[in-house]
């Protein structure tokens, strides 16, 4: 199954992911970031995917 993972070396914390998909992405109290669940699903694909393309660091990827 495919899921999304983040590079923590390459954000640089715009947050377009958490204002694209919040419910799926958040910040924590170190400003990196939280992926409630990493596993594309039919429910959250397409905002996961959202997320990968709007980040402007490249920082998220769909990994198999």
């Amino acid at each position: 199954m495919s899921k999304v993972v983040w590079d923590k070396g390459l954000c640089d914390g715009h947050g377009v992911c958490v204002l694209t998909a919040p419910d799926i992405f958040a910040f924590d109290d170190n400003d990196d970031i939280v992926i409630s669940n990493p596993e594309l699903t039919p429910e959250n694909s397409d905002l996961i995917e959202q997320a990968v393309m709007g980040c402007p660091k490249t920082a998220l990827k769909i990994v198999d």
